[in-house]
């Protein structure tokens, strides 16, 4: 990928992220299963915002502007989905 292919999909990736979520909790409200996941899921785009603002660094060229914002907020995002899925899936074998 160039830099400026970069730099569009990182425009993009915040709308993806979002519509992740939304896919997520679509899915968890019609089958009235995921309750966790439910608060999860919001919490972690926002948690991951701010972890990638407050840890996410430059990388790269200067000039390419490239920064891992948006790898951290991905990470962070992901693992608060997964963790509200797995806790929902143990909370459902009880």
């Amino acid at each position: 990928m160039t830099t400026t292919s970069l730099s569009l999909y990182k425009k993009e990736w915040p709308l993806i992220l979002l519509a992740v979520g939304v896919g997520v909790l679509l899915v968890s409200a019609v089958s009235r299963k995921g309750r966790i996941v439910l608060l999860l899921t919001p919490a972690g785009y926002t948690a991951g915002f701010l972890a990638g603002c407050l840890f996410g660094g430059a990388y790269g060229p200067p000039e390419a502007g490239l920064d891992s914002l948006w790898i951290v907020w991905t990470a962070v995002f992901a693992a608060c989905v997964l963790a509200g899925i797995a806790m929902d899936l143990v909370r459902g074998k009880k």
